[in-house]
């Protein structure tokens, strides 16, 4: 933070100091009222100047970033200040603690559940920022912080906590830390190649030699040689199924919507067996489902039977789904005998949502 203010006021002073040359000699010799006054023209530039450079810099300069940044360095401020006025973490946690339980607010929540996290008492902080999300819903900064704790908590990313982090995405497409998040969860769960697609397309925000810059590609460098090291798995059950959009929904529909087709267990789990992410101008297209597509290892297309398969439209994009979402689904299959020519046509609203 200082070094950016101090190069931004060496920036203004180069610029001010470029402008204001021509004028100086003018200045020195000037006595007469005739001549138009420089010294007028140069208080309107030293105005003028500083103000044009820092909206300029808003205007072209990363201003999402900044803005995302400074939310996280007040995030943090606040928590440092509050240790100091009140002494160690578990004093302030105590105290927090009595005074939600009789003054329950969004912020306090979100405060306790910072500093539960900063003492890595994680389901604690899964809790803390759920009721700061039940009290202030739809806020990213609360919502990327209740995804990562239940991250940190389960040591995974439940379907729940994905949904979330893809949410803050979607209305901060900006927030490197809720997609590396995700980076990070798929590396763990052995996909690899996603965590990879996801690192590199965070290293275009970062110069490759800043101290970033070089843990994403220790990061990416990790994720290809697990990628080397996997074995080529024989999918043992492969299910192709043609999918379409009825004619009625052709214009409703936007062509960049996301289209998500997978196999689910008929009755159990609704984990997805197998998925594909697809987009609404993709259609109609023919894809081939098998066990190497699970979400999660063991949740595959050859444990469990019967199954059907869905195609679902999400305009949020979001993998949970959602009341409004288009979806078509097939008969019931049997994964021994599967037929041919399957075929699904996305044609109905889904009112409700069931939950997994």
């Amino acid at each position: 933070m200082p070094l950016f203010w101090l190069l931004a006021a060496l920036l203004i002073f180069t610029t001010l100091l470029c402008v204001a040359w021509p004028f100086l000699p003018r200045l020195a010799r000037t006595n007469t009222l005739s001549e138009p006054p420089p010294k007028r023209i140069l208080i309107l530039l030293l105005i003028a100047l500083p103000g044009l450079a820092i909206g300029l810099y808003l205007h072209w300069g990363s201003g999402k970033q900044w803005s995302l940044y400074y939310q996280q360095q007040k995030n943090s401020q606040v928590i440092d200040s509050t240790l100091q006025q009140f002494g160690s973490p578990q004093q302030v946690i105590e105290k927090l603690e009595a005074q939600l339980q009789t003054r329950p607010d969004a912020k306090g929540w979100y405060l306790l559940g910072r500093l539960y996290m900063s003492q890595s008492l994680f389901p604690q902080a899964v809790a803390a920022f759920a009721n700061a999300n039940e009290l202030k819903p739809n806020d990213p900064q609360t919502i990327l912080q209740y995804a990562e704790a239940q991250f940190l908590a389960q040591h995974s990313l439940s379907i729940q906590a994905k949904a979330l982090i893809e949410k803050v995405l979607a209305q901060q497409p900006d927030n490197t830390e809720a997609a590396n998040i995700l980076a990070i969860a798929a590396y763990q769960q052995g996909d690899y190649q996603q965590a990879i697609d996801r690192w590199e397309q965070l290293l275009t925000r970062f110069p490759a030699q800043s101290e970033d810059g070089k843990k994403l590609l220790e990061a990416i460098a990790r994720a290809q040689a697990g990628l080397k090291e996997m074995p080529q798995l024989a999918a043992k059950i492969q299910i192709p199924v043609r999918v379409k959009l009825a004619k009625e929904l052709l214009k409703q529909l936007n062509p960049d919507d996301t289209v998500f087709i997978y196999a689910q267990a008929a009755t159990g789990p609704k984990m997805p067996l197998a998925i594909i992410r697809k987009q609404v101008k993709d259609l109609p297209l023919t894809v081939t489902l098998d066990e190497t597509m699970a979400m999660i290892p063991g949740m595959t297309l050859d444990k469990f039977n019967p199954i059907h398969l869905v195609a679902r439209v999400s305009k949020s994009g979001q993998a949970q789904p959602q009341p409004g979402d288009w979806l078509g689904t097939s008969p019931t299959i049997d994964t021994a005998n599967i037929p041919a020519n399957l075929q699904i046509v996305i044609n109905n609203r889904n009112s409700s949502v069931s939950k997994n």
